[in-house]
């Protein structure tokens, strides 16, 4: 009975492995960003595929009509590991070793062009977490997905690909991916797959009247066409204003990064978190009173990472403080002046009758 038992327990974690991994790579591409590292991808042998989910991507910034990467994830992956070379070439754009960077809880899904099920023997990989502790020892790859990924590398004409698991960790941590060749006792494959916690951040905010402004922005960016915008164009609309004028009671805020997903929650002044369903890219708020607001940001797979934005929407002329103390003045005017008529007339009419 107890062999049974342990039969049932291993088949239904088989099957629950199995379910972690779609029929074929294909199926990746609407969740996922498929990656391979450049500097390992190679004719002569196997390499690492990784499939991130892309519910939120970093987005490239441009100033003066170039891309501007944004180096405070360089910042943050030389925290987690501190290696001061390859903190350098991550400024520069160049690497040493593999890096991948999640920006989200979900799993990351890791393959291996190259390796098959025919020389699946030859090779084991091993996943190590911030260089102290073996989340997997070397293990020979016993599962596989159809079809390869990359045309024109190695492995191309295979029938299927190692699929070498599942990582997940949580933010400001790293995990090494190691692939070991067996034959030469040697490590060819080494890629560091970083968690990395992203704010939401507003890129530009829009009012009533620079909607237009608004629209040909987004459909830009919607068409990644950012490249075609002269330098005065990108300087003249992409602007993140704090004041508004009275009239402008309905403001859009762009969000940097490029959200996929209703993963978006924001704020107003303290008030409930709301999903941001309207659009995934912008938040739209609307008749908003004159005076200072403060919008909080969220990704809801991050609760506790909140960044904030404040602008001021100003007072129409009637509203402002300074408009106020006039009226009151000459309210006070007003009737002060009925109290002198008053008073004169009574003094009249004592004097009559005297």
């Amino acid at each position: 009975m107890k062999f049974y038992l342990i039969v049932f327990t291993i088949f239904c974690c088989l099957q629950e492995v199995q379910s972690q991994m779609l029929p074929n790579v294909w199926d990746y591409y609407d969740k996922y960003s498929m990656r391979v590292p450049t500097e390992q991808y190679r004719m002569d042998r196997p390499f690492l595929v990784c499939a991130i989910p892309k519910r939120v991507e970093l987005f490239d910034l441009i100033r003066d009509g170039r891309y501007i990467s944004d180096s405070s994830f360089a910042k943050k992956a030389f925290a987690v590991w501190k290696d001061s070379s390859f903190y350098k070439d991550l400024l520069r754009g160049r690497f040493n070793v593999g890096k991948f960077i999640s920006l989200d809880t979900l799993p990351i899904h890791l393959f291996c062009q190259g390796i098959n099920k025919e020389n699946a023997r030859r090779y084991k990989y091993r996943f190590v977490k911030n260089d102290s502790s073996t989340l997997r020892d070397w293990t020979t790859p016993i599962e596989f997905i159809g079809d390869s990924y990359i045309s024109g590398g190695y492995g191309e004409n295979d029938s299927s690909m190692a699929f070498l698991g599942t990582l997940t960790s949580e933010f400001r941590s790293q995990v090494r991916v190691d692939i070991i060749d067996l034959d030469s006792n040697k490590i060819f494959g080494s890629t560091r797959i970083f968690w990395l916690d992203k704010l939401p951040e507003v890129l530009a905010s829009f009012s009533n009247e620079k909607f237009n402004d608004f629209m040909k922005v987004f459909e830009k960016r919607a068409r990644n066409r950012f490249n075609n915008l002269d330098q005065q164009t990108v300087d003249s609309l992409i602007v993140l204003r704090t004041k508004f004028p009275a009239q402008n009671r309905d403001i859009i805020l762009l969000i940097k990064d490029v959200v996929k997903e209703r993963v978006l929650q924001y704020r107003v002044d303290g008030s409930d978190w709301i999903s941001n369903e309207f659009d995934f890219q912008f938040v739209w708020l609307k008749n908003l009173a004159p005076g200072k607001h403060k919008v909080e940001l969220r990704y809801d797979f991050n609760p506790t990472g909140i960044s904030q934005f404040e602008f001021e929407i100003l007072p129409a002329w009637y509203q402002t403080l300074w408009f106020k103390l006039f009226m009151v003045l000459a309210a006070a005017t007003v009737v002060g002046l009925f109290v002198l008529l008053y008073r004169n007339q009574q003094q009249k009419l004592f004097i009559r009758e005297q």
